[in-house]
C-alpha cells in the first residue's frame, strides 16, 4: 500500500513523524507485527517506510502474505491501524522508545568515514546544506503525539492510495 508522500522540508517534521509513525505501527514490535506475523502467521513480514527525497515520493506500507486469499484481511487491518493513528493519541512510552531507537539507529550506522559521507552528501543532495543532516535527526526529539495524528490525517487518505501487489496468479480478490 502506498500513499502520496511529502517532499524534504527543513521547516517541518513531517517526515520524522511519518518515521516513527511507520516503526511504531507497523515495525517488528507492533501489535499488527504480532497479530498477522507472529499469531496468525497470514504474513511473512511486513514494515512501512517514507522515503526522503527532494521530490515528493511514497510512503509504503508492505506486506508479505502467506496466501494470496488474505489480501482483503491483511489490507482492512492495515487500514485499521493507520485510522486509530489518526484518531487515538500514541502512547507516549511507545513514542519515546521509537525516538531513541531512531537515534541509536542513526549513530550506529555512522561509525566509519564511508557512512558518515555517504549520509551527508545524501543529505546535501536532498537539501542543499549538509548541516540538514543534523537538522533533520534533531528533529525527532520534538514530534509529539499530535505530529502523529496530523501526519497520518494528512498523508493517509484514500484518495493518495496505490496498492500494489506481486502475485503468484494474475488476479487478487480485493
Amino acid at each position: 500500500m502506498n500513499y502520496k508522500g511529502p517532499a524534504y522540508s527543513p521547516t517541518t517534521n513531517d517526515f520524522p513523524a511519518l518515521d516513527i509513525l511507520c516503526a511504531a505501527y507497523f515495525g517488528e514490535n507492533s501489535d499488527i507485527y504480532n497479530k498477522l506475523v507472529i499469531a496468525e502467521q497470514k504474513v511473512r513480514s511486513m514494515g512501512g517506510d517514507a522515503t526522503t527525497t527532494r521530490d515528493p515520493f511514497l510512503i509504503s506500507i508492505e506486506a508479505s502474505l502467506v496466501s494470496a486469499d488474505d489480501f482483503g484481511y491483511v489490507k482492512s487491518e492495515i487500514e485499521k491501524v493507520l485510522e486509530q493513528a489518526k484518531t487515538k493519541p500514541i502512547d507516549t512510552k511507545l513514542l519515546e522508545q521509537t525516538k531513541m531507537n531512531f537515534r541509536n539507529s542513526v549513530i550506529m550506522s555512522i561509525d566509519n568515514p564511508t557512512a558518515i559521507a555517504q549520509n551527508l552528501s545524501y543529505f546535501t543532495w536532498v537539501s542543499g546544506n549538509p548541516e540538514s543532516f543534523n537538522m533533520y535527526y534533531g528533529m525527532y526529539e520534538k514530534v509529539t503525539p499530535q505530529d502523529i495524528m496530523r501526519v497520518a490525517q494528512k498523508y493517509f487518505v484514500p484518495n493518495h492510495l496505490t496498492v500494489g501487489t506481486i502475485a503468484p496468479t494474475e488476479t487478487v480478490k480485493f
